[in-house]
């Protein structure tokens, strides 16, 4: 009988509890079904004695309780994605507000510097990738919200140049980046930060 137990040991131990109390209740265990599945459940047993009171033999009973132990888990799962939730969008807000003041400065700078367009062009990059972040955040927000994910049509050609571009902008010394856009009118439906996060 103890081949039944997940862990054989698991079976001295309910043994040993009926020896001390001669009563054993609930006592949960694992179990190996015949096709080698886990269960689980809970062991019952009355510890029949000899007249020298050793052990001689054991009458109970097992109640499954495998479903509840799924449904347990899949709770404590839920709990735990709700709490990370919860995270995601204290971090998600706070940081979209630091990416609102990084905006915010950009497009002032951008217009004291109306006559130089190379720094009109650096300050343009840096919006792009606020806004681009600022749109992650979005997800965040949205994952932590339970909001679905409003879908849009996008170019999947250029979302894909722009990602590559912003990355090898971020570390030229490091990055080589190397693209052949697709030669018909590739569309996606979803979210840009989809892309970029791929």
């Amino acid at each position: 009988m103890s081949d039944l137990y997940w862990d054989p040991a698991s079976r001295l131990s309910f043994l040993d509890l009926l020896n001390r109390n001669a009563i054993g209740e609930y006592f949960e265990q694992t179990f190996r079904r015949i096709d080698g599945e886990k269960i689980f459940a809970l062991e019952n047993g009355i510890g029949m004695r000899s007249e020298t009171g050793e052990l001689v033999q054991v009458i109970g009973y097992f109640l499954d309780i495998t479903d509840r132990k799924k449904l347990e888990a899949s709770f404590l799962q839920a709990q735990k994605m709700e709490a990370i939730g919860r995270l995601a969008g204290g971090i998600a807000h706070d940081f979209n507000n630091m990416l609102m003041v990084i905006l915010g400065f950009t497009d002032v700078l951008a217009m004291k510097n109306t006559a130089d367009n190379e720094q009109l062009r650096y300050l343009g990059e840096i919006r792009k990738a606020t806004t681009r972040a600022a749109g992650l955040t979005q997800q965040l927000l949205a994952f932590s919200r339970k909001q679905v994910l409003q879908l849009e049509t996008f170019s999947l050609n250029a979302a894909i140049e722009e990602t590559a571009k912003n990355d090898l902008a971020a570390d030229r010394r490091r990055c080589h980046a190397a693209s052949q856009p697709a030669g018909f009118g590739a569309e996606y439906q979803g979210g840009p930060g989809q892309i970029v996060q791929s």
